[in-house]
């Protein structure tokens, strides 16, 4: 099991970074610093496939989310940085 996120303690201080290893050992030295839950890394056993066709059904609502909207430059840059966060996760 992989740490997803970085844990910091109440200080801001960093104690894991993410992708580190979450064993027996580290977990009791968290639960020592306070720390009540953390970010657990999920593999994604999507195929190619199964990714492109969200990425497709996701671009659509979108699209469709700022269908009607004036097209002018401010809505058209949030509507690129919107499309770019929800796809990013699907690359």
């Amino acid at each position: 099991m992989k740490l997803g996120a970085p844990v910091h303690d109440t200080h801001g201080h960093a104690l894991l970074m993410a992708g580190a290893e979450l064993s027996t050992p580290v977990l009791a030295g968290l639960q020592r610093h306070n720390i009540s839950c953390v970010s657990v890394l999920e593999e994604d056993h999507r195929s190619e496939e199964e990714l492109a066709i969200e990425r497709g059904q996701t671009t659509e609502r979108i699209d469709a989310l700022f269908r009607g909207m004036d097209q002018t430059a401010s809505m058209e840059s949030l509507h690129r940085l919107i499309l770019e966060y929800r796809l990013e996760p699907l690359l």
